[in-house]
């Protein structure tokens, strides 16, 4: 759920447009489409087979770990 916190609110625009676009949606499912999007890929696997698209969750998820230390709550 903190993830999703992270997202929402580092990218509250595009959370909003996902879901305004789906809004039957469960906040983890944003969350999946967000960062694919954000990626630039359709599926998770993608993540691990493109540098590029590795390279941005990498930085996506450094961002989330700081978010975490210094925002959102403890870091688990």
């Amino acid at each position: 759920q903190d993830f999703h916190n992270f997202l929402r609110g580092e990218y509250s625009r595009q959370w909003m447009d996902l879901y305004k676009e789906n809004p039957d949606q469960k906040p983890k499912d944003i969350a999946t489409i967000l960062i694919r999007k954000l990626c630039g890929v359709k599926s998770r696997a993608e993540i691990q087979s493109s540098q590029s698209a590795k390279e941005i969750f990498d930085r996506l998820y450094t961002n989330y770990t700081m978010w975490l230390k210094y925002e959102g709550g403890q870091a688990a």
